[in-house]
């Protein structure tokens, strides 16, 4: 087994420790043991929890940015494609896993401010395929040509996590409709016709 598969593998077994356990029980040893490896193997790749958390939020997210693909020509009308994309954002935002190490990773950055800020908007702006589309939208003139394409990301993604995500982050019974996307899409859309030169 090559040595990043052996780290993935402890990310893996991670992910899976934390959510059932929260972040302060487990210790190294417990995670070592639940990723059948080594301690001296655990901490070749992680000098201490701290960093194993901090790897991990910065895998989960690039796994969500790999795994988001938003096709512009699969739907004809603009505003079907903001609640689209938004719909796939939702999938991963909301997976119940996901969900309660989010509440583990918010509670971190509470202790710690700034937590890894940086290096998760620098795994953003790889977002290539939401790039992509929203470039292209831009072409077609339904995003002012003018606008940095990360920054029109930036925003839509903070809607997102604003109307959807952190009020399931807070409160388990949080339900939302398809009228609410549908009004996130149109909200979106106005900001970006405020937003021409």
């Amino acid at each position: 087994m090559t040595v990043q598969n052996k780290k993935e593998d402890i990310i893996q077994a991670s992910i899976t420790i934390f959510v059932e356990e929260g972040y302060d029980r487990p210790t190294m040893d417990s995670i070592a043991k639940n990723a059948q490896v080594s301690k001296r193997t655990l901490y070749k790749h992680f000098s201490n929890k701290r960093a194993l958390l901090e790897e991990l939020i910065l895998y989960l997210v690039s796994q969500n940015v790999k795994s988001t693909f938003v096709d512009f020509k699969s739907v004809p009308d603009f505003e079907g494609q903001v609640k689209n994309f938004i719909k796939q954002k939702l999938d991963h935002y909301l997976d119940p896993n996901g969900l309660k190490l989010s509440r583990i990773i918010l509670a971190e950055s509470f202790k710690e401010g700034g937590f890894i800020k940086d290096k998760i908007e620098n795994i953003l702006r790889t977002e290539s395929s939401s790039l992509e589309w929203i470039d292209f939208a831009k072409s077609q003139s339904f995003i002012p040509s003018h606008l940095d394409s990360f920054e029109v990301l930036n925003y839509l993604n903070k809607q997102i996590r604003g109307m959807f995500f952190f009020p399931k982050l807070l409160e388990n019974d949080f339900v939302y409709s398809d009228r609410d996307i549908e009004l996130t899409a149109k909200t979106f859309i106005y900001w970006c016709n405020q937003q021409e030169a």
